[in-house]
């Protein structure tokens, strides 16, 4: 089920955080994302600026005098108030009672929201995409990132995870670290998991204890781990019980997962796992090769592993100037899409900057998830067949 975004503006941080903690650990955290103000000019202005990350407005009345902007068709403002209010104006969703047991005023507002809100594609089901590369440079991390904006942009709840041994950073304005402080992170969440598995129970909290919203994705992610230890010391078992954590929290549409580019256990892993995976290569010789030589490589060492996944394979070249094969080297397999290379981007640092120069990137990301969805449910007999291809411009 998609969660109802919804935006709390109250003036009183007393009544914001007992709300906001009363979420994290109840059933409503699977079912609504909150954003929190408790200053008018700051609400307006995260109104003005993210129209479409927002289902619905509970305020305030003071929140709105003086306001002379719109939401979004479909986004109604429901009036937080102290007072008694007309059933006319509870039916028309208009206003809820401030002062109730929360866990009334909450199935309300869901009540009031659902039933406006046209929900979108595979109600309840969690999608595991895997974005792996047989080398580095390919841009991986990129492809991750802007198809996780992507899922967001057409209304799905989304969660990053980053599998590199060394993680990047998403953003180069500071965001990420303001947002993330405090947040438990990855580390503590597989410990948390391996406590918990020994005594065969459930992690204490749910997956937001530990995630941030990351403003940038406009999707959760895992503060960044700087410990390489770390990662070295994760278990194929960890991270099974890691994406199952994920998946059968029912929080998210989609979970993208980034992983290295050598590959081992965690790859491995995430290939089993995965719903799709995206094999990034480009028109570079070397890429191309050496993505031949590993599924050559599986093929022969690992057929079970090497069937089970080349029916959910798509392979994008990414970073192209020129043009790009139609299918890999002495493999029956097609590229199936395109993405360009951005001049703008020679300089750049961090991929909040990059993607203001991107659009013709975008562009093709939206081809891609597209593409995705439209291959969701193909599968390939034998491993000798891959989804058909659909081929993108780059220009």
């Amino acid at each position: 089920m998609q969660p109802i975004r919804l935006v709390l503006a109250a003036t009183e941080e007393d009544y914001i955080e007992p709300f906001l903690q009363y979420i994290r650990c109840s059933e409503f955290e699977r079912r609504l994302v909150v954003t929190a103000f408790s200053r008018k000019e700051a609400l307006w202005k995260y109104i003005e600026n993210e129209p479409d990350e927002m289902d619905a407005v509970l305020g305030e009345t003071s929140f709105r005098e003086g306001w002379q902007g719109k939401l979004r068709e479909g986004a109604p403002w429901i009036e937080l108030r102290e007072g008694g209010y007309s059933d006319r104006e509870v039916r028309s969703g208009l206003g809820v009672s401030k002062y109730q047991p929360l866990s009334r005023l909450l199935a309300e507002i869901e009540e009031m929201i659902r039933g406006r809100r046209e929900t979108v594609g595979n109600e309840g089901k969690t999608k595991l995409i895997g974005v792996i590369s047989a080398a580095g440079g390919s841009g991986k991390t990129t492809v991750s990132i802007q198809l996780a904006r992507q899922f967001a942009s057409e209304g799905k709840h989304v969660i990053y995870i980053s599998l590199e041994s060394l993680q990047s950073n998403i953003s180069s304005d500071g965001r990420e670290e303001v947002e993330a402080e405090g947040r438990p992170g990855l580390a503590r969440l597989l410990y948390d998991l391996k406590a918990s598995g020994e005594k065969h129970q459930k992690p204490r909290h749910p997956i937001s204890h530990y995630v941030y919203r990351n403003a940038f994705l406009r999707g959760d992610a895992f503060p960044a781990l700087y410990n390489l230890n770390e990662m070295k010391e994760l278990e194929r078992s960890d991270v099974v019980a890691l994406l199952e954590f994920i998946i059968e929290s029912r929080s998210y549409d989609a979970v993208i997962v980034d992983t290295d580019s050598i590959p081992d256990f965690r790859i491995e892993t995430v290939m089993e796992r995965a719903d799709q995976l995206l094999w990034i290569v480009g028109e570079n010789q070397i890429i191309l090769d050496k993505t031949v030589k590993w599924l050559v490589f599986l093929e022969r060492t690992n057929p079970g592993l090497y069937n089970g996944i080349i029916g959910k394979s798509l392979f994008v070249a990414n970073r192209t100037t020129e043009e790009v094969p139609r299918s890999l080297p002495e493999r029956n397999i097609p590229i199936s899409a395109v993405l360009p290379w951005i001049s703008a981007w020679n300089g750049l640092t961090g991929y909040a900057e990059g993607q203001r120069q991107a659009p013709a990137y975008q562009r093709d990301v939206m081809k891609l998830s597209r593409l995705l969805h439209e291959n969701e449910n193909r599968t390939a007999p034998g491993g000798r067949e891959s989804p058909a291809c659909s081929k993108m411009s780059s220009s």
